[in-house]
């Protein structure tokens, strides 16, 4: 077997990850297409860290649309959350996820945080959202 050692892998096109082959000229699974980590903190959405994500927009308290800065080829992508909302003395469960009826679309995709009761929606102060698809 043949080991490749290389400090870097580039895409012909910006802001594209490399599409990676087998033998047969298959694409090998679905890589990570954008990803984001924010404060969602309400009035005060800002990126930390980020991949193919254009912005964050806070359309209210705790609901958020993320924004690619480079379409998605179709909607049939995966998203993963994980978010965190600290909050002293408070022992509300919250969800942060994609919610029916939100955008899932090829230029963005809508999460909400939400009570783990289904009762409103609050900010977000760490928040993590990573896509993937081909």
């Amino acid at each position: 077997m043949s080991t490749l050692s290389t400090a870097n892998i580039e895409s012909k096109a910006a802001n594209t990850p490399p599409v990676i082959k087998d033998l047969n000229g298959t694409e090998c699974g679905q890589f990570c297409r954008a990803w984001v980590n924010f404060d969602g903190s309400i009035g005060a959405v800002s990126v930390r860290g980020s991949f193919n994500v254009s912005s964050v927009t806070e359309n209210a308290s705790g609901d958020y649309t993320i924004n690619f800065t480079t379409a998605m080829s179709n909607a049939n992508y995966a998203v993963t959350t994980l978010g965190h909302t600290k909050l002293t003395n408070n022992g509300d469960q919250r969800v942060l996820g994609f919610d029916e009826g939100n955008t899932y679309s090829t230029t963005a995709v809508q999460i909400t945080n939400r009570y783990y009761t289904g009762a409103g929606f609050s900010g977000c102060t760490h928040a993590s959202v990573v896509v993937f698809g081909d």
